[in-house]
């Protein structure tokens, strides 16, 4: 290849205006050109929206989504969930390591909002934990899932100590290992949420943490206690060694 051809300078910089730039590469700006994708661009259409009218620009404000895709194509079929996050886990009933779908919701004044969470454990390999901060989903995680996570391993540490599931030379169960299967939704409503992330797909509100930790570990303790058998079992997949 020649000096000339990969010569680069001022006029290589091709500068695209408004949308175009979001068409060439619409990745950079929603993170995704798939579902994902749409999801973001509903949810920033419909924030900015609410702060024009938080902020007294307008007292109206109208969305109108177009479908462009060809009206012969596939459609994707997703299924609503009208009693939130338990109806959400429960739908998800196959291999269940036990019957009940522990759930619960709770306000939290230290970080201005409330928490809905839902959970079980099942029968597969991995765990999927669901956050959502203000029905938007927090794909990049936040300060919400961690709290959770902090709050099962709080809750199973100490309930598997207590039945002498975990010896004493055992380490705490850490919140990154907490058995195969979880399965989750973990849902905070926040009157002034912080996003974080390249594309807000993170929650970053300090207070939350302890919050979900809080709620979470006393609302699962209280279930291990009621439920001896279905706890036994969620205990045996659980490592009883395991590291950060």
């Amino acid at each position: 290849m020649s000096e000339e051809s990969m010569a680069y300078s001022a006029s290589t910089i091709v500068v695209l205006e408004g949308l175009e730039a979001v068409r060439k590469r619409p990745g950079m700006y929603i993170g995704s050109v798939g579902e994902r994708g749409l999801h973001h661009l509903v949810f920033e259409a419909a924030e900015r929206a609410l702060d024009e009218i938080i902020g007294g620009t307008t007292t109206r404000v109208e969305i109108t989504l177009t479908d462009d895709r060809d009206p012969a194509g596939p459609r994707a079929v997703h299924f609503r969930f009208p009693g939130g996050p338990r109806d959400h886990i429960a739908e998800q009933t196959a291999a269940a390591l036990h019957p009940d779908v522990i759930g619960f919701e709770r306000e939290c004044p230290e970080m201005a909002g409330t928490i809905e969470v839902a959970l079980r454990w099942r029968d597969t390999g991995e765990d999927c934990v669901a956050s959502y901060a203000n029905s938007r989903p927090t794909t990049g995680g936040g300060t919400h899932e961690l709290g959770f996570r902090d709050g099962v391993a709080a809750a199973l540490t100490a309930y598997g100590r207590e039945q002498q599931l975990l010896s004493p030379s055992d380490p705490d169960l850490t919140p990154t290992h907490l058995g195969p299967g979880l399965t989750a939704v973990v849902s905070v409503k926040l009157d002034h949420p912080e996003f974080e992330g390249p594309i807000h797909d993170r929650l970053g509100n300090g207070p939350v943490r302890a919050c979900v930790a809080e709620a979470v570990r006393e609302h699962l303790t209280a279930w291990l206690h009621a439920n001896p058998a279905q706890a036994a079992t969620v205990l045996a997949r659980t490592p009883k060694i395991s590291r950060d």
